[in-house]
């Protein structure tokens, strides 16, 4: 796999990812009589369970980004 992620590179992307639910959890609980935090919180919480995907899998953003684009120009080759 060409983007490897060494054991504290996946620490790392833990780590944001915890920091990421926290984060997403204070935004909803604490605000969640107006929309825009709410939203916010739910999008944080989306790039955490990436980057906590990104992490079990042991490969990089880098790596899962240019994957993504390579799928999408593939798409528009075909169809």
């Amino acid at each position: 796999m060409p983007g490897k992620l060494n054991p504290s590179g996946r620490l790392l992307y833990g780590g944001i990812a915890a920091c990421l639910s926290i984060l997403g959890l204070v935004l909803i609980v604490f605000l969640f009589w107006l929309v825009f935090p709410v939203i916010i919180g739910l999008g944080l919480w989306f790039f955490a369970l990436l980057f906590l995907n990104l992490a079990m899998k042991g490969r990089t953003f880098r790596d899962w980004n240019e994957e993504k684009i390579a799928k999408r120009v593939l798409a528009k080759k075909r169809g």
